[in-house]
């Protein structure tokens, strides 16, 4: 017997079960419904011992679920998940023996054996028992493991058997098939619970079906008991008639078709459906296990996505969406203490620890100046932001309105975690919907003028006369000229393209001698500085890395296509730097001495130029 009492499950201040009980016998087959992020594949996650519950009890045949020890556990439930990838070219029969592991030592015996053959007969996949499990489709794949948690108690009667999903991906022949044989196994005094989507599904094989909303439960009953329309409608939120089969005298809901406004396409509020939405994350989540240790960012430019689309499968979960106020949201840094800052475009990463402090804003722009954390906001293209509570991370997290990350705040060991739960709590938005992510492309910076449009004299006189480095912007702007193409048209002696690998020499050189520089790193919603000194050098494949305690920088060497020293003049004399440019002519990184306004540049940074770049 199965026993829940008044179990609830909290992660980030957020209640996503609360108070749910209820209870089974053997021979039952138990259903869960609910809409997407009501609760159910956390419950089930619950009732496996996966996760523990914050508050009631979980008793499975009179014992706490968490008292057994795993080995006894695996003989008295087992768990069929939602996704099941193997990366391993393990045969079929292979991978069904692996349901027998808690039975035997080393190798299994005449038992094991049998009870393989008869699940996998069961599954109907004794055909493929010689193939690699790589060579399946996927509802094959799925057949394989229901075999697989079948053979783990097929001969341990009053056993749980706990499914989410068992069916997606399948065909109608073999979704029946599944439902019939766990419904058969049941009767053999088993117990089953299994997370369906599909209502109709639920009424033909159920004993009872469990209704979850907002993780509290809000029916328990026969299908006949629950299936009508208000409670179709109110977990749901689709309109539908509900009707008895008259060959089955079981439920059997038809949903009402749902007609959408085409004008309201490409308005101001866009949601994902669930099914893009589970689609999606499905995707994201096979691609993950297949690739164990890909970042996200990476996974996304794989999968043709962006960051954020993925980033939101773990809403309700792992994931919250905060108000768009981002102003605010910032302002409550602080309040977090010590932590690390991320800004990074396509081939540069800049991570730096310590405080957000002196933090303000313009109608243009915001400012951090503290000691350790120096920003520069253009909130202007911050569209998202995302609170992320993960296994070894917890961050929040903005981006672009193409979905690409602009900024990220992560916790260290000395961040004041109670704050950052406060701050959640403040900014967490109403609409906890996963945002459709525009797929334009991303726009970059216009084009400068054709050469022969420029005046080039104009333009080189007011390099030469500029006071503060600061008005090279509005220089660029005025003489209609690019970054990249400034470099090619500045002054004679103010620029000059030197070889890609040197600068590798420059910041070894600078490292060596304990040269203090500021390290810029931006994109169009940040711009993140780093002032200080760069000590531990790494380069590694394609990433050259300074892997400092409180600062690191990840430099990828492949998309670099041009570096340059440069020279503006300035009250306090020439300011040199260096510059480093990728294929489309966008700003990688850039370097200077450390230096304050007022201040001269540092002769021991002007040396290192020279040795390096004479």
């Amino acid at each position: 017997m199965l026993t829940v009492e008044n179990i609830t499950y909290e992660i980030n201040n957020r209640t996503l079960v609360k108070n749910l009980s209820f209870s089974m016998c053997c021979g039952e087959v138990v259903a869960i419904l609910g809409a997407n992020g009501a609760g159910k594949s956390t419950l089930l996650k619950m009732l496996s011992g996966e996760k523990k519950n914050a508050e009631g009890n979980i008793l499975l045949n009179g014992k706490a679920i968490h008292s057994y020890a795993s080995g006894e556990l695996a003989k008295k439930r087992a768990v069929l998940s939602q996704h099941n990838v193997v990366n391993v070219d393990f045969l079929v029969k292979d991978i069904v023996m692996m349901g027998r592991y808690p039975h035997y030592k080393s190798s299994p015996g005449k038992n094991d054996r049998n009870v393989v053959r008869q699940t996998m007969d069961v599954c109907g996949v004794t055909e493929l028992e010689e193939r690699s499990i790589l060579t399946l489709s996927g509802g094959e794949q799925q057949r394989v493991q229901l075999a697989r948690v079948l053979a783990q108690i097929w001969d341990c009667p009053g056993a749980l058997l706990l499914m989410d999903e068992p069916v997606s991906g399948m065909d109608l022949q073999y979704q029946q098939q599944t439902l019939a044989i766990v419904t058969a196994l049941a009767r053999k005094d088993f117990m089953v619970i299994t997370v369906l989507h599909d209502i109709n599904l639920a009424a033909q094989y159920a004993d009872r079906i469990l209704m979850l909303k907002n993780g509290r439960k809000w029916n328990d009953g026969s299908p006949a008991e629950v299936l009508n329309t208000r409670n179709v409608y109110n977990i749901f939120s689709i309109e539908a008639d509900v009707n008895i089969n008259r060959h089955t005298l079981k439920p059997f809901v038809l949903p009402k078709e749902v007609l959408i406004d085409s004008n309201k396409f490409h308005s101001n509020s866009h949601h994902m459906s669930t099914d893009n939405l589970n689609t999606l994350k499905e995707t994201y989540l096979s691609y993950k296990n297949a690739n164990p240790g890909k970042r996200i960012r990476d996974v996304a430019a794989a999968l043709n996505l962006s960051e954020a689309e993925l980033l939101m499968t773990g809403l309700g979960e792992t994931v919250t969406r905060l108000n768009p106020d981002f102003e605010s949201v910032l302002k409550a840094v602080p309040t977090l203490g010590h932590v690390m800052a991320l800004t990074r475009n396509e081939y540069c990463v800049n991570e730096r620890k310590g405080a957000y402090e002196k933090i303000s804003f313009t109608p243009h722009a915001g400012l951090v100046l503290g000691d350790d954390i120096d920003l520069r906001l253009f909130l202007g293209s911050w569209k998202h932001g995302f609170a992320v509570v993960e296994e070894r991370t917890t961050s929040l997290q903005f981006f672009d309105g193409m979905g690409v990350a602009v900024h990220k705040i992560y916790l260290t060991e000395k961040s004041n975690l109670d704050a950052f739960k406060s701050l959640v709590e403040s900014f967490t938005a109403d609409d906890q919907q996963a945002a459709v992510i525009s797929r334009d492309q991303q726009k970059r910076p216009a084009a400068g003028k054709p050469d022969s449009e420029i005046d080039l004299a104009g333009f080189q006189e007011g390099w030469n006369n500029m006071q503060d480095t600061h008005e090279f912007f509005m220089l660029m702007r005025k003489f209609g000229v690019s970054r990249i193409q400034a470099m090619h048209l500045a002054p004679a002696g103010r620029t000059k393209e030197i070889a890609v690998d040197t600068f590798k020499g420059f910041i070894t050189e600078c490292a060596e001698r304990q040269v203090p520089v500021m390290v810029f790193t931006g994109n169009p919603g940040c711009i993140q500085i780093h002032s200080g000194l760069v000590t531990n050098l790494l380069e590694k494949g394609e990433w050259f890395n300074v892997l400092d305690p409180e600062f690191n920088l990840h430099l990828r060497l492949d998309g670099i296509a041009s570096v340059w020293h440069v020279v503006k003049p300035s009250v306090d004399g020439d300011i040199n730097s260096l510059e480093i440019y990728d294929k489309d002519g966008e700003m990688i990184v850039q370097f200077f001495g450390k230096r304050k306004p007022g201040i001269p540049e540092l002769e021991q940074w002007r040396e290192v130029l020279k040795l390096e770049f004479a």
